[in-house]
């Protein structure tokens, strides 16, 4: 869900600006090529900052949507662009120091996932977590 943004001078629409998807502590703006474009540091009523990101990385998406499996079930993770995944499985929220994906999670207990994604020059993923219990 996003939001737009709209300038109007004598009821004529003069400008218009769709915001997008903001996470918490990010703000939206145009860098010097007029993209639209997410920042980490707001500038309130100053030029924006030259660091900038082009959007956020894809969600991982997972094999199986979490409940019931047999021991031994295999999840894997993927995005469709060349997101990097990061998942954990202790039940704190992963970042980029957590364990990289790079092959299959076989489930042998009860356990819960949490993966998020990151790409060069954007904002990392949302993290979303599955659980899956074993019996």
């Amino acid at each position: 869900m996003g939001f737009t943004f709209a300038n109007f001078r004598d009821n004529i629409l003069i400008d218009n600006f769709n915001v997008g998807r903001l996470t918490n502590g990010v703000s939206v703006g145009l860098n010097n090529n007029l993209e639209r474009v997410y920042y980490k540091k707001k500038t309130f009523g100053k030029k924006n900052d030259n660091v900038y990101y082009l959007g956020y990385a894809q969600t991982p998406k997972y094999s199986i949507n979490g409940g019931y499996v047999e021991k031994g079930t295999k999840i894997s993770l993927e995005t469709d662009d060349d997101s990097i995944i990061y998942y954990t499985l202790d039940g704190s929220f992963p970042t980029n120091k957590s364990i990289k994906y790079t092959k299959e999670i076989t489930i042998n207990k009860t356990t819960v996932i949490k993966a998020i994604a990151y790409k060069n020059n954007y904002l990392e993923s949302e993290v979303i977590s599955r659980t899956f219990i074993v019996g």
